[in-house]
């Protein structure tokens, strides 16, 4: 009886492992995405909220993939820069992440256009740059989008996948007690 509880319990903690590293380690999620083919490099910027806001926080993941086949291409590091006409907001080097996608969180002090500027480099000799466009709406605007936005849950997904695990767990742990004990008698 003890085995059959450890089996259900591993294999449980399992799945919830599972979906918290998949949460971790997936693409760019619920957001949208920026990618430019430069040469023979495509610079795939995943970000989210789907529309920035001034005041809200927005979070940046940073991937270069070959042009050619799709595949990863290593780096060390990248340098990012936010600006709008001639100021900068932010510049930094960020590490490449040892697991996951190497992001940032920044705050849009304020609405507008700005330039969102990413080099890639490995031990600090340039492999690609670029720069993209982002608008940013004022917190008190209306976000306007012609795509309905996704009501969210407030619980993120891996943790929902993980609470049905664990019912799921605990079901079939009741089934092999009955089980057995039909067994016994």
């Amino acid at each position: 009886m003890r085995r059959d509880y450890l089996i259900v319990l591993t294999g449980t903690a399992l799945l919830i492992f599972s979906l918290v590293f998949a949460a971790i380690a997936s693409g760019h999620g619920r957001g949208a995405s920026l990618e430019e083919k430069v040469g023979e490099y495509l610079v795939d910027i995943g970000y989210e909220p789907e529309t920035l806001q001034s005041e809200e926080s927005a979070v940046f993941d940073f991937s270069l993939l070959s042009a050619e086949n799709g595949e990863e291409v290593d780096f060390t590091n990248i340098w990012v820069k936010v600006s709008k006409g001639n100021r900068t907001y932010f510049a930094s080097g960020l590490a490449k992440a040892r697991i996951g996608k190497t992001a940032m969180t920044y705050v849009f002090s304020e609405g507008g256009e700005y330039a969102l500027f990413v080099r890639f480099q490995n031990e600090g000799e340039k492999i690609v740059e670029t720069s993209f466009p982002l608008s940013v709406v004022e917190k008190s605007d209306p976000i306007e989008s012609s795509v309905p936005q996704k009501q969210e849950s407030g619980i993120p997904d891996f943790l929902i996948g993980g609470l049905v695990g664990l019912v799921a767990g605990f079901a079939a742990s009741l089934f092999l007690k009955t089980k057995k004990g039909k067994k016994e008698t």
